[in-house]
Formats: C-alpha cells, sequence, structure tokens
C-alpha cells in the first residue's frame, strides 16, 4: 500500500503552532503555559478517578458521605424503593419545610434559633422528624405528650393534646455502648417486621421521658418515638446504625425503610446541618474550578508583570536635546575650579586660543602675547576677554577663561599665506597635541 507524499510547501500543524507560540510576546507564552499546565492537571486528574475511583470521605451521617460513616448507602436504598430523597442545602429557617414529608437530622453541628423554630413548626404542623445521635445541639424545646398505654400520639381521656403536654422535652442521650443486637420492645409501624437490629455501640438513651422505647438491648434504650402536635419524632441514639458500614447488617435497612419511608413520605436529609451548601460566590463553584480560575489569574498577573517595563512616567512632548555648548563649557569650568592648581590645568587652554590667534593671521605660534593681543583685537574679540590668555595675567578664573577660548574658538577665521587661502582649521594644527613647527609667515 502506497500512500501520497505530502503536499510540499504545506506547513505542518507543529510548525505553526510553534511559530506561533514563538511570536507571542513574553507575557503571552507565560500564560499559553499556565492554561496548558491547569489543562492537563484537570485533564490528568479526571482520567485517574475514573481509572482509579476515588476515596471514600465525606461529611460523618451525611449522605454525601461515602465512607462508613456517611449515609450515602442510605440515601441509595430509599431511591432504589421509590422514595423521593432530597438533599436539601438551605438553612431550615429559610427553606419551605413541608409537613408531608420525613425530615431527618443526623449528628448535626450546632443549629441556630431560628432554624430550632423552623424544626418545631414542622413537626408540629404534621412533619415526621428523624433524629439520630446527642439530641442536646436541638435544645429542648418540643413539648411531647405521654401516653399510659404505650401508644405515642394517642392522648389518653382526659389528657392534654400532645401538643400542649407539660413534658420535660427530649431523652437523655448517653455515650454508654448497647450489646448488639438490639430488639424491638414496642409494637409501633417503626420496628414493625423487624427481628434485630446491629449496634455500632455508640450511645443510648439514658432517659426516654415521654418517648415510647421501640428498640433496647438489655436495659438500655437504642431508639424511641414521641407525638409532636400532630407530628411524630423518632429519635435513634446510636447513628451507626444507618450508616453504611452497618446499614447491610441484620434488620437494619428494614428498620430505616420502616422509620423512614412510612407511607412513601419524601425523606429530606438536613445537609445543611454538616455544613453542606449555603455558598454564594467562589465558593458556589467546584474546587477543580476554583483552582483554574486562580491559575487564569496568575497568568494574568505574570501577563502583566511582563508588561511592566513598558510603563512609566509620561513621555516629554518635545525631544531632549544635549545640554547647550555653554553649558558644557560651564561645567568644565567648575571641575576645573576644584583642582588644587588651577593656573596648571588651564595654561593648556590659553596656549591653544593664542595658536588660534597666530594661526588666523598667520603670526608664528611663538610670538610674544602683545603682539597676539592686537591681533586678536583686529580680528574682533573682546579685549577684556583676550586680556584672561596672557600667559602672567593675575586672573585664574576658570569660567571667564573658559568663555575667552570658547569666543575665540567661535570666531576663528580662515588664514590668508603667499597669496592663497587655507582652510581652517589646518589638520597640522588640529591632530597634533604639541604642535612645534611654525606657520607660514606672512610676506
Amino acid at each position: 500500500m502506497t500512500t501520497s507524499p505530502p503536499e510540499i510547501g504545506a506547513p505542518r500543524v507543529g510548525h505553526r503552532a510553534k511559530v506561533w507560540f514563538r511570536h507571542l510576546p513574553t507575557g503571552g507564552q507565560i500564560l499559553v503555559v499556565v492554561i496548558a499546565i491547569v489543562l492537563v492537571l484537570n485533564v490528568g486528574s479526571a482520567a485517574l478517578r475514573t481509572v482509579l475511583g476515588t476515596d471514600p470521605g465525606g461529611p460523618t451521617s451525611s449522605t454525601y458521605g461515602t465512607a462508613g460513616d456517611g449515609l450515602a448507602a442510605l440515601a441509595d436504598l430509599l431511591e432504589a424503593e421509590g422514595i423521593e430523597v432530597i438533599q436539601l442545602q438551605e438553612r431550615l429557617d429559610r427553606a419551605t419545610l413541608d409537613p408531608a414529608t420525613t425530615l431527618v437530622i443526623a449528628e448535626p453541628l450546632p443549629l441556630e434559633v431560628g432554624e430550632l423554630d423552623a424544626i418545631e413548626r414542622f413537626v408540629i404542623a404534621g412533619g415526621r422528624l428523624v433524629m439520630t445521635g446527642d439530641p442536646t445541639l436541638l435544645g429542648a424545646r418540643a413539648a411531647l405528650a405521654e401516653t399510659p398505654d404505650g401508644d405515642p400520639g394517642e392522648p389518653s381521656p382526659g389528657e392534654p393534646s400532645p401538643g400542649e403536654a407539660d413534658a420535660p422535652g427530649l431523652p437523655v442521650w448517653s455515650p454508654a455502648a448497647v450489646a448488639s443486637p438490639a430488639l424491638p420492645v414496642a409494637p409501633v409501624p417503626e420496628v414493625a417486621g423487624i427481628s434485630e437490629v446491629e449496634t455500632g455501640r455508640r450511645g443510648s438513651w439514658a432517659e426516654t421521658g415521654p418517648f415510647v422505647p421501640i428498640l433496647a438491648s438489655e436495659d438500655r434504650v437504642v431508639a424511641a418515638v414521641g407525638a409532636i402536635g400532630s407530628g411524630r419524632l423518632v429519635a435513634v441514639a446510636d447513628p451507626t446504625i444507618w450508616q453504611n458500614e452497618l446499614l447491610a447488617e441484620r434488620d437494619n435497612a428494614a428498620f430505616a425503610l420502616a422509620a423512614l419511608g412510612s407511607g412513601r413520605r419524601t425523606v429530606v436529609f438536613a445537609e445543611a446541618a454538616h455544613g453542606i451548601g449555603g455558598r454564594s460566590g467562589l465558593g458556589a463553584f467546584p474546587v477543580t474550578w476554583r483552582w483554574t480560575l486562580a491559575g487564569f489569574a496568575l497568568a494574568a498577573l505574570l501577563a502583566i508583570w511582563s508588561r511592566g517595563h513598558r510603563f512609566g512616567p509620561a513621555e516629554r512632548p518635545d525631544r531632549l536635546l544635549p545640554p547647550p555648548r555653554r553649558a558644557y563649557v560651564d561645567a568644565i569650568a567648575i571641575t576645573l575650579a576644584k583642582t588644587s592648581d588651577p593656573r596648571h590645568a588651564l595654561d593648556p587652554l590659553r596656549d591653544r586660543s593664542r595658536r588660534i590667534v597666530a594661526d588666523a593671521t598667520g603670526l608664528p605660534a611663538d610670538a610674544p602675547f602683545p603682539t597676539i593681543r592686537e591681533a586678536a583685537i583686529a580680528l574682533g574679540h573682546d579685549p577684556a576677554l583676550v586680556d584672561l590668555l596672557d600667559p602672567q595675567a593675575s586672573s585664574d578664573d576658570p569660567v571667564a577663561i573658559g568663555l575667552a577660548a570658547a569666543s575665540i574658538a567661535r570666531d576663528r577665521r580662515p588664514t590668508r599665506n603667499h597669496g592663497h587661502t587655507n582652510q581652517w582649521p589646518p589638520a597640522d594644527v588640529v591632530d597634533r597635541p604639541n604642535p612645534s613647527s611654525r606657520s607660514p609667515t606672512r610676506e
């Protein structure tokens, strides 16, 4: 089998990508690299989760918990039985609690007063409340009715209604272990058809008060029920009975279905009591999304930093020119004035100025200063400045001597010798530092 050769001149995709990347500014290259790293990490972690699965975890006694102390298996069991499950992530005082549902509060975090009021209204209106673990976090807010015939929720003639009974409130929880298994001790719907329940030895009721015990082992009560208004409350002291680790043991699953899904009620799990839900802003995004956004923000900061050298003060409206020669001369003069022997520093400047005048007028380089002075004045120079060039002058003001030298150098004129004109300055005068030859004399 033969394959046709690639089209000549057709650029490869990889090559074009490399060229495009190389032409990006430094900030753009950093941004592309960071985005690529974030994408690779997200795709790689997703692939690992798909192949290896995720480790069990999640909050204790939460339907999001997949470890042994979670309730994820319980939620799956209820859904498998056709019972609707709602994982409520709102605070109880902000949610609409339907009295036709069952509300499950399992080992909650401390609840606010408004949430406790919402729970009480829910049960009094006819809702079913199922509570596991220590109830002290809920507070003794419920007025529970006790019936002498053992049928909770059905007061005897002459007794106050369930909502009006003066009762001590919730039962008293104890961390004392309960021998397993626990057995039904009352003919109530919550334990109908139950033979024995496996316990995790994590709590019991020391006192049940107005509640009717329904599960017990020896002299310790594991579960009890009571009426609140038109509703019903099921209190399970050992929270491990329905957790993932023990749900499949003995009749634990059947007990859960009877206690939670009686009459095919929708079961609402209060997940906000475990710190789940109620998040807004960036907190509402998954963790991987937040890391991705953080990577983008870091890339943007790096791009800004890479461009930072372009930022600075506003540009001048005109081009910055070098300082004038006068300023340069003044600067040199000030520097010379700082020397300990200014005359020694200024003598070469005087000699050069005198040579310029001699060359311009055709005088010999070693002509006496009076002759140089007359020639300089004839050329139009200021006599006061010319006097500063005298080797015997008493003034060693470097600024004044510099001005005199600058004036003579600026006003130099061509020299006429032997009937022809030489271009000023002569090359032999400019190039040699210490000229020894004389210029041609005037005839």
